[in-house]
């Protein structure tokens, strides 16, 4: 799985959880070095988690949320932080929202999606606005890619990873947005 512990430990140390941060930490590939970037005007950061749970198969289901809702906390594990989103739209944002798709006689799959219409399946009642995106890549974010299990049930993950952390039998779907470190 792709990662960075930077994002946690940065997360933890520099306190960008709290809303209303004027900047973001951006972090160097070549140093150990961390620069700040300045975040588009209207930004409120808000951490976005990545969460799993196996249902005795390798696919399991994921979950990119910046809460878990109270009757799926026994089931996820947090698996780490992909970024921040910002809860207020800004100047070249666009919504994320995360879906749910039935599965009969199992958990409701979840997705992330650009669409307030999930792409015609559920919105998620206990979680659906997940946050904003930038539409572009611009300084301190990465782009936040979907993926998909092309056998079995439908799972969905949102990863930094182009090749879908490596796992054999997915396809990226695309790019959601750009999300901030």
């Amino acid at each position: 799985m792709v990662f960075s512990s930077k994002i946690a430990v940065l997360s933890a140390l520099l306190g960008f959880c709290a809303l209303g941060s004027s900047a973001v930490a951006a972090p160097r590939e070549s140093t150990n070095e961390v620069v700040l970037a300045a975040l588009p005007p209207g930004v409120e950061l808000q951490v976005l988690n990545r969460y799993f749970f196996s249902q005795s198969n390798a696919s399991g289901y994921h979950f990119s949320g910046w809460f878990l809702p109270d009757t799926w906390e026994l089931q996820y594990n947090q698996e780490g932080v992909l970024g921040f989103v910002s809860k207020t739209s800004f100047p070249g944002s666009r919504p994320i929202y995360n879906c749910l798709i039935s599965v009969p006689g199992k958990h409701p799959s979840p997705f992330t999606s650009t669409d307030a219409n999930c792409e015609g399946y559920a919105l998620n009642t206990l979680h659906g606005f997940t946050g904003y995106l930038s539409t572009t890549q611009i300084e301190g974010t990465v782009p936040l890619y979907r993926c998909r299990f092309v056998t079995g049930q439908p799972h969905h993950f949102d990863t930094h990873s182009p090749t879908c952390d490596g796992h054999p039998g997915t396809a990226m779907d695309g790019v959601l947005g750009y999300i901030f470190l």
